[in-house]
């Protein structure tokens, strides 16, 4: 289990490098862009991946309380700096990864009740994090650049 933990937390440490190196190479216009109505923003993406990760892996798996406003995240009015944006970032992987760090066997092995009643263990929830962060991840590097072509 130990070497399926040290994959997890590299594939954190690579997400969140990689969220960091897009969002470095922008303005805060730019990460509050959205390309039509419809679409969220970098800053929307970002916000979203945080509150989740604090929804499955801090409230879910260490059970801190849950404050979540998934609403909030996806707002059209959301408008967050740059610095805060990679700070929130940071933070979040990082309590994501120190969470893996910190979960047994067993812990990984335990279940939550998720919507619709869906029932997975806590390493399922782990690897569909992964899995959703890297789609985030996608749609963001594809905003930058849809930015970067208008430059």
């Amino acid at each position: 289990m130990d070497l399926i933990k040290e994959h997890i937390k590299t594939k954190i440490t690579e997400l969140d490098q990689r969220l960091t190196n897009v969002i470095i190479d922008l303005q805060d216009e730019d990460l509050n862009w959205r390309p039509n109505k419809e679409s969220n923003s970098i800053a929307n993406l970002a916000m979203h991946m945080s509150g989740h990760i604090h929804q499955r892996i801090g409230a879910g798996m260490m059970n801190e309380t849950d404050h979540r406003d998934r609403d909030a995240e996806f707002s059209q009015e959301l408008y967050v700096e740059k610095e805060e944006i990679i700070d929130t970032v940071h933070s979040s992987f990082s309590r994501f990864s120190q969470a893996v760090e910190s979960l047994s066997e067993k812990d990984l092995l335990n279940t939550q009740i998720l919507s619709g009643n869906r029932v997975q263990s806590n390493l399922e929830i782990i690897l569909r994090c992964l899995e959703h962060y890297s789609e985030h991840l996608g749609q963001i590097i594809y905003i930058a650049k849809m930015k970067k072509d208008e430059q």
